[in-house]
């Protein structure tokens, strides 16, 4: 009398799943292995050999540690045809990466002032791979007056592809301080100009209102003032690379009358004979 054999009963416990990179809409998963509890023998099962296998990601965005749904059936070899499956589907989990976007035509910038951010240069135009925006890498750089190149980004929409960057050329312009006008001290009638020391003032970059290192001076230091009155001043910065010289500005010069001084000086006889003498001095 033969006796029947039965199939070993088999569990699917687990599925590996390969990595593969985004498809517009497609959530299909390659399975690249699975683990089973209830062989005997030592005897393992080959994909493709003795079982099939198919996956399907929960959806079809980029993503780390995405369910997927493996379903397995055994096939009729010799290995598979002793094991009944007792379950035909198994939870799993994969990763979809991103895919790249490219810039096909990079922005434009405009220009901007020394002094001011990246931020502040506007980006016009440009085109990617897919839609998308256009920002400044490191938009806190505060370039130096000239024209050079800085990293733009390219953010896609759609958040399955990668940024791109791409080189974008920037024209940053002088700045020109703001003043505000140094205290001159007093002077007497007849001195120039150039004997009141200017003391004071402060010139700042416009953008941001950082201190602006320089020099003042009086633009007609000659100039002898007959009155009190406003005269001009300039200011001449030290980095000539990253500002222009501005505009001259007034400061006021109090000019005070001269003291008259009178020497009176004896001849040899009246200090011989110590003559005391009273003078009268007018002045007109």
């Amino acid at each position: 009398m033969d006796a029947a054999i039965n199939p070993a009963p088999l569990t699917l416990t687990d599925a590996t799943i390969k990595t593969r990179p985004y498809q517009y809409d497609y959530r299909g998963a390659e399975v690249s292995g699975l683990i089973f509890t209830g062989l005997v023998n030592g005897e393992t099962l080959a994909l493709d050999t003795d079982y099939t296998a198919s996956g399907e990601f929960e959806s079809a965005d980029a993503g780390e540690n995405k369910k997927v749904t493996v379903t397995v059936a055994l096939k009729e070899s010799a290995t598979a045809k002793n094991y009944q499956l007792s379950n035909g589907t198994v939870n799993a989990t994969g990763t979809i990466t991103r895919v790249s976007s490219t810039i096909t035509q990079a922005p434009a910038a405009s220009g901007i002032t020394y002094g001011q951010a990246l931020s502040d240069s506007a980006l016009t135009g440009g085109e990617g791979s897919v839609t998308g925006a256009f920002t400044w890498t490191d938009g806190t750089i505060k370039p130096n007056a000239g024209t050079a190149q800085f990293s733009v980004t390219f953010t896609p929409n759609d958040t399955n592809y990668n940024t791109a960057t791409a080189d974008v050329s920037v024209t940053v312009a002088k700045a020109t301080p703001t003043l505000t006008a140094p205290t001159a001290s007093a002077i007497e009638y007849g001195q120039k100009l150039s004997d009141s020391a200017l003391t004071g003032g402060t010139a700042a970059n416009p953008n941001g209102s950082a201190a602006v290192a320089g020099s003042w001076g009086w633009v007609n230091e000659d100039t002898r003032p007959t009155a009190t009155g406003t005269f001009p001043v300039a200011f001449v910065p030290i980095d000539t690379g990253n500002y222009n010289t501005p505009a001259n500005v007034d400061t006021s010069v109090t000019v005070k009358p001269t003291e008259p001084k009178i020497t009176l000086t004896a001849t040899p006889a009246q200090q011989i004979l110590n003559l005391t003498h009273n003078y009268n001095i007018y002045f007109r």
